[in-house]
């Protein structure tokens, strides 16, 4: 689960190949993983959680 450090909220675009590609850098995936989807929403651990999405809009590109 990615998220901010501080705990701030998320506003604008979000690159996920930035962060699948850091992922790749740090051992954790290989970059040869089955990618299924998309898909956002809370994660409350304790307590109670909310999210406010405006707009959500995924554009699928395949880069080599």
């Amino acid at each position: 689960m990615f998220r901010p450090a501080d705990g701030a909220d998320v506003t604008g675009t979000v690159d996920w190949k930035f962060m699948l590609d850091f992922l790749r850098e740090q051992g954790l995936v290989s970059g040869r993983e089955w990618f299924t989807g998309m898909a956002i929403g809370p994660e409350p651990r304790v307590g109670d959680g909310a999210v406010t999405v405006s707009v959500f809009e995924v554009s699928y590109r395949r880069r080599s």
